[in-house]
This record gives structure tokens, C-alpha cells and sequence, in this order.
């Protein structure tokens, strides 16, 4: 890699837990690895390792930074030194095997891979591409999810709407009794629309307090997805703004 262009199209800096990408360009003779290796092959920070390439050429590194992001694959086999010293290790100067383009539009990624891909003939990968099987994953789930979500809505709607013809028929003394003293069926109905606002009103303020208190429980529950090395807690989005109180955010 190129350590400054590096930080530009990824977010490997941030996951260091020792060193950095500073001491990689710092250092032409350093390598930085995942913490997943550093355990495997039983190494620490500062030491030495014999890298040896398929040319037969074979060169010592100097562990400059150990990074861990959380995926148990990524963090046991990803290592990276400066582009220069991969190039001269094998033998292959002025050659990149992988270029990292990052958008400010994640959705342009495909268009603009097929683009790049007519354009120099090599093969552009988009995110989209590269995580097709976790998409289909999701899309599934996304379908049974609003599926069943549906299928609630129109049921509690079947149920509100039982509630409120029971409610009404049951209100018809009080009707004739509102209508002997004057009232018109517009001020009956009137009435009936108020109260109906009123108690929508306490309903709904009453669901946002019980679904951001919900919602703050859920942050609290810790998984280990398949694949990843650290419990995390579940991830919670909530909203543009990313924040739990809508009608506080500017």
C-alpha cells in the first residue's frame, strides 16, 4: 500500500491497536499485520519476520503496527508493507495488483466500475459485487420482514376499526340524547373526531417513549456475528440524524 493514499479509501487507520500507518511510511523496511496473524504465529510488536516471495527473493520486516477490525478472516491473513518494497520483493517494479477508488456515492459504485472497466479493459469490482451474497441475504430478509409487517398492520387495522364500530354503536344512546338537545350530526361527528385526535395523540406520544426505550434496550444486547472476532453490541440506526430524540435534532 501507499500509506498516505491509504487513508483516503479506507478506515484500516483507525483500527490499529498498536503503531499506525504514520510508522509504515516512516519505516520502507516496516509491515504492519492483522491481530488475528500476530496470535496465530505467536509474534508482538517490534519484531522481525523473513518474508520470503515465490521469485526466491527473501526480505526482513520490522513489525511497525498491529491493526484488528473485528473480521476473524481479514485480521488472520491480511498483511501490508509499502508499495515500493512489495514491488522490489517480487521482482515486479512500477506494477499495483489492486487500486481502492472511494465515492462520495456509495449507490454510483457499479456505474462507475463498468465505466472504469470499458474504459483500461482490467476488471473493476463494486461493493455491490463484492457482497452480492450478503445483498441476497438481506433481500430476503427484507421481503419476509415487510411481508409480516404488513400482515400486522392490516390485521390491527381490522382491529381498530372492530373497536371503534363497537364504541360507536354502543354510544348511540348518548347520540340521541346529544341530538334531543340540540346537537347536529356534524357536532356529534365533530366530537367523536376530537376525541379520536386526543387519544391518537397519547397513543402515539406514548409509542415513541415505548419505542425508544425499546430501542435503547436492543443497543445493549451484545452478538458475535459469524465471521467476527469481538462481541459487538447490535447496531441501532436511528435516523438521518442518528439521533434518539427526533424533535431535538436541528
Amino acid at each position: 500500500m501507499v500509506p498516505d493514499l491509504m487513508k483516503d479509501v479506507s478506515t484500516i487507520d483507525e483500527k490499529f491497536v498498536a503503531g499506525g500507518l504514520d510508522a509504515l511510511d516512516a519505516n520502507p523496511n516496516g509491515i504492519v499485520i492483522g491481530a488475528g496473524l500476530v496470535q496465530k504465529l505467536g509474534l508482538r510488536m517490534g519484531d522481525n519476520l523473513n518474508i520470503a516471495a515465490n521469485t526466491g527473493q527473501v526480505q526482513t520486516l520490522k513489525i511497525v503496527g498491529i491493526f484488528k477490525t473485528g473480521n476473524a478472516h481479514y485480521d488472520e491473513d491480511q498483511s501490508f508493507t509499502v508499495l515500493k518494497r512489495a514491488q522490489a520483493l517480487f521482482d515486479r517494479p512500477n506494477i499495483a495488483n489492486t487500486f481502492i477508488v472511494k465515492l462520495d456515492d456509495a449507490n454510483r459504485a457499479r456505474l462507475v466500475a463498468r465505466d472504469i472497466e470499458n474504459r483500461i479493459g482490467y476488471k473493476a469490482e463494486s461493493w455491490q459485487e463484492a457482497s452480492q451474497d450478503l445483498e441476497s441475504v438481506l433481500l430476503v430478509r427484507n421481503i419476509i420482514m415487510y411481508t409480516v409487517v404488513s400482515a400486522i398492520l392490516i390485521v390491527a387495522s381490522f382491529g381498530i376499526y372492530n373497536v371503534i364500530s363497537t364504541v360507536v354503536f354502543e354510544k348511540t344512546r348518548d347520540i340521541a340524547i346529544l341530538k334531543s338537545i340540540g346537537f347536529t350530526p356534524s357536532d356529534v361527528r365533530r366530537v367523536f373526531v376530537i376525541e379520536g385526535v386526543i387519544m391518537g395523540l397519547i397513543g402515539s406520544a406514548m409509542g415513541i417513549i415505548l419505542g425508544i426505550g425499546v430501542m435503547r434496550g436492543l443497543e445493549l444486547v451484545q452478538v458475535k456475528p459469524p465471521g467476527e472476532s469481538d462481541i459487538i453490541t447490535l447496531p441501532i440506526y436511528w435516523g438521518r440524524n442518528c439521533s434518539p430524540w427526533p424533535w431535538a435534532s436541528p
